[in-house]
């Protein structure tokens, strides 16, 4: 059975979501986190719960969407999947940030390219 755990991250408020099956594997879904807390929120709740990262997922590329990203990234070391449209979004982010008044830098990683139809699944299970 899947389960979901949300949070709210970062000024915009924006939903984050690790979604994890009975296996302990997961999937971070938009991953929104900018502070020192807000990170330590979501690491200790994949850690505590013993959950392994499988996938990083993006919903779209706005900037609140993609704060925690490299971070992410870099820890999990798993693969990033977005829609293809969203690629020019994320390449602007920095560009978002400014005009914000804050610094992002340009996400350094690869991305798989998902479609519109495409079924993710975690493990046996699909993410509809």
């Amino acid at each position: 059975m899947l389960q979901v755990k949300s949070f709210a991250f970062n000024p915009f408020q924006e939903n984050t979501y690790i979604v994890y099956n009975d296996n302990k594997n997961a999937f971070i879904i938009d991953p929104g986190n900018i502070s020192e807390h807000e990170t330590a929120a979501l690491k200790n709740f994949i850690d505590e719960n013993g959950l392994t990262v499988k996938n990083i997922l993006l919903t779209h590329a706005h900037i609140d969407h993609v704060l925690g990203l490299q971070w992410a990234h870099d820890t999990y070391k798993v693969p990033v999947l977005m829609h293809l449209h969203e690629k020019e979004l994320l390449d602007m982010n920095p560009i978002t940030a400014r005009n914000y008044g804050f610094f992002f830098k340009p996400f350094e990683g690869e991305i798989q390219h998902i479609r519109e139809n495409d079924t993710l699944s975690l493990d046996d299970q699909p993410l509809e």
